[in-house]
């Protein structure tokens, strides 16, 4: 996720010192940022990054609404929280969990953020 972020910064003309940074007044580097703390950047900066990527990514120029979208934005939630959890729980429960993760994760990966993969 860190690095589709940096992705997404370099093509679409932001710089994360000069733009991200300062806005959500973030003391790592891109490199050593959180899952919670990347979610927050594409949350803060999507409709910028939604409107970049229409005129600057050819496989995106047919995106329809938001790059990060309610549907992205809730799912990569549940992981956050799950991925909490699953430090605090037994083995069955673990495995109940990590297969929701999985799922999860599957997902994810069909939104159109990752036409890029």
């Amino acid at each position: 996720m860190r690095n589709l972020l940096g992705y997404y910064l370099d093509a679409c003309d932001f710089e994360y010192d000069r733009d991200v940074r300062p806005r959500l007044d973030f003391k790592k580097e891109l490199d050593e940022l959180t899952l919670g703390q990347v979610i927050n950047c594409f949350r803060t900066f999507n409709t910028q990054l939604s409107q970049r990527s229409r005129t600057r990514i050819a496989k995106l120029k047919s995106l329809k609404g938001d790059l990060f979208g309610g549907s992205l934005d809730r799912k990569l939630a549940a992981i956050t929280t799950t991925r909490k959890r699953l430090q605090h729980y037994n083995a069955p429960v673990l495995k109940d969990k990590t297969r929701d993760l999985l799922i999860t994760i599957y997902e994810i990966l069909k939104e159109p953020m990752f036409n890029l993969l």
